[in-house]
């Protein structure tokens, strides 16, 4: 991938909620996860079973390690502690099958964090940028073009649309995992906006001058898409029963975990 920032290594702290009943359990979480290459610490709070982590890992990579243990875990905020212009969360859907989230974290006032993992994509690069809207009334279709307050042509993430985030990449099972930090965007400006993935490898503008690489990087429709709300930083998000459902933190997670094996996905 040519981007600058992908993947980022700027460290952040994300918390997990583990299920965890003893010092044992503590004892395991920190064997997976100490020593290993982007965790630069772990902090513990075993009576409210949260699992601090700061990491230049993608977080889906660092639950993974949690979970190779045997505990479930649950990602319950991200943030840059001392920053105050917070968080925010895009959900993907997409009747077509493409489900995921990604997490946005402002580190400073020029440095904008996405932290997200993706499943049911074709192998291979998507582009994905920040759209104009947040409206979703004919969904990816009603989102507008990308996000270009600087009325600049479609490029790579340094020169292009300040929505321009370039590629994500699909393994073979459609997972992408993926850090991506931006120097242009600001989560004030971003908020209630949407966030899409396009079904082909975004071009940076490069492609020939009769197709839409000016525009969107020849990258094709959109296949999936999110409104950017704000979300929980670190220690802001309390949550044990979902109060749509009554369903526990654990049950509500083990239902999602259920759906996704419905699909093929882990």
């Amino acid at each position: 991938m040519e981007n600058a920032g992908i993947p980022s290594n700027s460290p952040v702290t994300i918390e997990y909620t583990v299920k965890m009943a003893c010092g044992k359990c503590e004892n395991a979480v920190k064997e997976a996860l100490e020593n290993k290459q982007g965790i630069e610490s772990i902090t513990f709070d075993l009576p409210n079973g949260r699992v601090l982590v700061k990491t230049s890992l993608p977080s889906d990579v660092v639950q993974k390690l949690i979970e190779q243990t045997g505990r479930k875990a649950v990602l319950k905020g991200i943030g840059a502690p001392g920053f105050q212009l917070g968080a925010a969360v895009a959900e993907f859907y997409h009747p077509n099958g493409v489900k995921g989230v990604a997490r946005f974290v402002q580190l400073a006032e020029d440095r904008c964090l996405i932290d997200g993992t993706v499943d049911g994509l074709s192998p291979g690069n998507h582009g994905v940028a920040v759209c104009e809207s947040g409206d979703l009334s004919n969904g990816c279709e009603s989102i507008g073009d990308h996000y270009n307050p600087t009325r600049s042509e479609h490029g790579t993430l340094e020169n292009g649309h300040v929505g321009d985030l370039g590629n994500v990449c699909a393994d073979d099972t459609g997972r992408a995992s993926f850090r991506i930090e931006s120097r242009r965007l600001r989560l004030p400006d971003i908020i209630g906006r949407a966030l899409a993935l396009h079904d082909r490898n975004d071009d940076y503008g490069r492609g020939p001058a009769n197709s839409s690489t000016k525009s969107d990087g020849n990258a094709g429709p959109k296949i999936a898409c999110g409104i950017i709300a704000r979300s929980a930083g670190i220690m802001q998000n309390e949550k044990r029963i979902c109060t749509c459902s009554g369903e526990t933190l654990w049950e509500e997670r083990d239902a999602a975990k259920a759906k996704m094996s419905a699909t093929g996905k882990s």
